[in-house]
């Protein structure tokens, strides 16, 4: 055996990501925290009193929509924006009255420029979660999300409800500082480069290059995975590679 170092040189990136660990906090919806000017609808009220900032859980008041706009617009949601990006886990919901939300999905916003779905996994494949609702407007109905997502906007999407979308809710989770990270390791093979020593530097310019490289990379190959929610890079290091050919 012998080392043979003219071939592609392979670099070990110990990597990790997050994985849900007592992270069903209320995030601001009852108690406040979650200002008016944050929760936005496209579809109009029913009336004054009744507008999306009017969608907390327990309220005497809720949101109700206008009935006629729902006919007008497929867009009937209600965003919530929250102060900072957070790991969302879970939703209570409540109806008003004699109205009331059955079934709805939820969305995330990435980075600010697209739209995805909480996902579940049915029979073995991915799909959009559908949530239950509720079956009065009293009870509180409470949804854990299955795969959790990582996001500074949630948007709630009505998909079947009782005479008229009339909902109040709250949104649980954690900031992604409460999660257990776990560790992979990945194997990165880098064509034409040899590895340094200024690879173990993480200020290094060259360093930082290649880590925004992988991330890119892993991200884009998981995005879509149930589950996933962020990943970071821990380290590099030179990986020995032994030929065998001869033996």
């Amino acid at each position: 055996m012998k080392s043979d170092n003219r071939k592609p040189q392979h670099w070990k990136v110990a990597g990790r990501a997050a994985t849900q660990f007592e992270c069903e906090m209320p995030l601001g919806m009852e108690n406040g925290k979650i200002s008016d000017a944050e929760i936005e609808t496209e579809t109009n009220s029913f009336d004054a009193n009744s507008g999306p900032e009017k969608a907390r859980l327990r309220s005497p008041t809720g949101y109700r929509a206008d009935p006629e706009a729902l006919n007008q617009t497929l867009l009937n949601y209600i965003l919530v924006k929250l102060p900072k990006e957070m790991i969302v886990t879970g939703i209570a919901t409540q109806g008003l009255g004699k109205e009331w939300v059955k079934k709805f999905e939820l969305l995330a916003d990435k980075n600010q420029s697209e739209l995805i779905s909480f996902k579940d996994v049915v029979n073995g494949t991915t799909l959009k979660k559908k949530f239950k609702g509720n079956t009065d407007g009293d009870s509180i109905v409470f949804n854990s999300v299955p795969f959790p997502l990582k996001t500074a906007e949630v948007y709630i999407h009505p998909t079947d409800w009782h005479k008229n979308i009339a909902l109040r809710f709250e949104i649980y989770g954690c900031e992604p500082l409460n999660l257990i990270d776990y560790y992979f390791t990945v194997w990165l093979e880098v064509l034409g480069t040899k590895f340094s020593l200024k690879y173990m530097d993480r200020d290094d310019v060259d360093t930082k290059n290649m880590e925004i490289e992988l991330l890119n990379q892993v991200e884009k190959y998981l995005q879509n995975v149930a589950g996933f929610i962020s990943v970071e890079l821990d380290r590099f290091r030179l990986e020995t590679i032994i030929d065998t050919e001869g033996l």
